[in-house]
This record gives C-alpha cells, sequence and structure tokens, in this order.
C-alpha cells in the first residue's frame, strides 16, 4: 500500500478547478504570492472558501473573518443592542433610550 489517499479525493472535480490536492496535509489548496494556502478537505467547500478568500489574498490582505454573506442584518442588530446595553449599564445611555431601541 504506497498510499492512504484514496484516489477519488484527489480527483480534480473539473478540468477548470483552480485548486491542487496536497497529499501530505490531504487538502486542496492553491499558491497565492508566492505563499501555500489550504482550503479544506471537502473539494466543493474548498473551492467555495477559496472563492470567497482569493481577492484578499491576491492583494496580500488577510481574509475577512466571516465571508461576506454571512453577516446579516440579524447579526448586525444583535451586535448594535449587545453595545447599547453596555452603554445602559455604564451609565452612558439611559434604560429609557436602550428600550426605544429594543423595540424599534
Amino acid at each position: 500500500m504506497a498510499h492512504s489517499t484514496s484516489a477519488r479525493s484527489a480527483e480534480k472535480p473539473s478540468r477548470k478547478f483552480s485548486l491542487w490536492f496536497h497529499a501530505g496535509t490531504q487538502q486542496w489548496c492553491k499558491r497565492i504570492r508566492n505563499k501555500r494556502y489550504y482550503f479544506g478537505r471537502d473539494p466543493d467547500a474548498a473551492l467555495k472558501r477559496y472563492l470567497a478568500e482569493k481577492d484578499d489574498l491576491e492583494a496580500g490582505r488577510t481574509p475577512t473573518q466571516y465571508p461576506r454573506d454571512a453577516f446579516d442584518l440579524r447579526h448586525l442588530c444583535n451586535n448594535f443592542l449587545t453595545h447599547k446595553k453596555h452603554q445602559m449599564e455604564t451609565g452612558e445611555i439611559a434604560a429609557r433610550t436602550f428600550e426605544d431601541y429594543y423595540n424599534s
């Protein structure tokens, strides 16, 4: 047994698939700006992650922590209310003001 890697996991989904399989880590990866980046073991998820991060990586930036479409309005509102609650607890705003924010 030369390799424990299944042949199926290392097959490219298509000829235009832009990632390559790194047998040592068992992950799909890509060399960008002379550095190797790993995107996971599942080819579909790896490609999706690569496409979400490639603009930042090619520009030399650290990719955003969350995918651009993952931070929705619910998260934004919850973060806002958490901040306002902290301001209420420290006395920066009145409880009535926080209630107005919460009920809006």
